[in-house]
């Protein structure tokens, strides 16, 4: 807090608001939150980079069969290259509810790469949004489900058991 706060005096007066964060130290319930997504830090790190080279191989296919549904609604392209590409599969594909399909340029039955393009889009679905993003957020949840069955054996332990021998309250 003192490193905080002569930092903000010296440098920032906008470090002040980092003060903002001893609100999880208040809190048992934040602590917990913040536990539930640190203990398993890695296995949600290496979830999301799976999920990130996957989203990937969605953005190469894009670029390479359907650059010209990367537009917006001015009619500019927003995939003109590689990186791009991956950039909005990244960042809109996964934040909008139906995927990279309700981004794109719809197509009509007609046109060339229809089938194609719905399979691409229903693919993106299946397995960014409802398989890899629910690991993640399983990930998350079963690691609250660990905390809280942590947190009864050591309450039931307290209750159950001497602090100082350890024998337990019924011998």
């Amino acid at each position: 807090r003192v490193m905080v706060s002569t930092l903000s005096i010296i440098y920032n007066p906008m470090l002040m608001s980092l003060h903002l964060l001893n609100v999880v130290n208040m809190f048992p319930l934040l602590e917990s939150v913040l536990k539930a997504v640190t203990v398993n830090a890695r296995s949600l790190v290496l979830t999301a980079i799976l999920c990130a080279i996957v989203v990937y191989l969605f953005g190469l296919m894009g670029f390479v069969l359907f650059p010209e549904d990367f537009t917006d609604s001015d009619g500019q392209r927003l995939c003109n290259t590689l990186w791009q590409c991956f950039l909005i599969s990244l960042t809109k594909g996964i934040r909008t509810d139906g995927g990279l399909g309700t981004m794109l340029l719809a197509r009509n039955w007609g046109q060339p790469h229809c089938h194609l393009r719905l399979v691409f889009d229903f693919m993106f679905y299946v397995v960014i949004i409802v398989c890899l993003l629910n690991m993640i957020f399983g990930i998350i949840i079963d690691t609250f489900g660990q905390l809280r069955a942590e947190r009864e054996n050591i309450e039931q332990d307290t209750q159950n058991r001497c602090f100082i021998c350890g024998i337990d309250s019924y011998t």
